[in-house]
This record gives structure tokens, sequence and C-alpha cells, in this order.
């Protein structure tokens, strides 16, 4: 069951605090649940967790990542993702994976990359993918599956995410894509 209240888009247009976008394993304790989600972004009063099996709108939680916790409730929540709001200021950049500026150069590199090619227009394979039926739009959200099962277990491993942190967001933006695809069928 999904829940909206209020809609991530919503809430973007009151946040105060600027958004770190980062790729990391963390769990969340709710009651006796316990469970694995990906860190998709932080700031000073809260974050955007992805991952199965997420409390409902109004539960409190504990968000932990090694020594790091730090308690909220959720305030939104859809199929997989969920916002978060902190009762206390974090520093997020405590919550950024080891401090080689990894994550920076990766946000630098995408911001850039939408800079050098703001009139970038659709490569055929993409074209063919959205004339594809609506029997195919299964097909891409358990690919999308697959991808996000994949990068779970990479990500679970400090050393790859060390190495291969840009390659992570690669691979977490393919399944993004392939989710919108599906939506458009």
């Amino acid at each position: 069951m999904y829940e909206f209240s209020p809609r991530p888009s919503e809430l973007d247009n009151r946040r105060k605090d600027t958004r770190t976008n980062l790729f990391v394993a963390a769990s969340i304790v709710a009651g006796q649940m316990r469970a694995s989600v990906r860190l998709r972004n932080i700031s000073a009063a809260g974050a955007l967790i992805e991952g199965g099996g997420l409390p409902d709108i109004g539960d409190p939680v504990c968000l932990r990542r090694g020594s790091l916790a730090v308690h909220a409730r959720v305030v939104w929540r859809q199929a997989k993702s969920a916002g978060l709001s902190f009762d206390q200021p974090t520093d997020p950049v405590d919550w950024l994976p080891a401090s080689d500026g990894g994550q920076q150069r990766v946000d630098r590199i995408v911001h850039e990359a939408r800079d050098l090619f703001p009139d970038a227009q659709p490569s055929p394979a993409f074209l063919a993918a959205r004339k594809m039926g609506a029997a195919d739009s299964a097909e891409l959200i358990q690919l999308a599956d697959m991808l996000d099962t994949l990068a779970d277990a990479l990500a679970s491993d400090a050393g790859v995410v060390g190495r291969y942190l840009d390659k992570l967001q690669v691979l977490d933006m393919a399944g993004q894509k392939l989710r919108l695809l599906a939506k458009e069928r």
C-alpha cells in the first residue's frame, strides 16, 4: 500500500537545508523491525531512504550507519522510498563515505554533464524503449529490481563503495530510468 502525505515535490518547496546526495548502505530500526536501506540524500534536518518494508508515515525510526545514529519520523512514503525528518539536527558530512571527496566528485561530474549537454537528445535505444507495449513494463520493473538488488549487495561492502561509488550511482540511475520508462507504459 502506498501512502502519500505530503508528496516529496511539495516538501522540496519547504526545505530549508541543502541536501547532500549520496549512495550508502544504512539501516533503520522501528520498534522490533530492523531493515537495511540505502541512504540517498541527507540534510541537517532529514533524509531520503530507499528499501523494502519501510515503516508507515508518522512512525518513529532510528537511522543508523556504522557508529552514527539519529532518531527521526517518517514524513512521507511511496513504494520503496521514504522521507525522514530528524528529531535533532545532524551533520550530513558525517554520513558521507570515506572523506576522499568521492561523492562531491560525483556530484560535480553530474552537474558538469548537465551543463555541457543541456540539449542532449535521447538515444535511439531510449526512443525504442519508449515505444514498448504495456506488457514490457513488468520486465522493466523486474530489471530495475535486479539492478537495485545488485546495488544493495555492492553498497553493503565499504571497500566496493570506496572504490566504485561513481559506478554504483550509474547502476542506481539505470534502475531509476527503467522505473520511469515503466511508468510511462
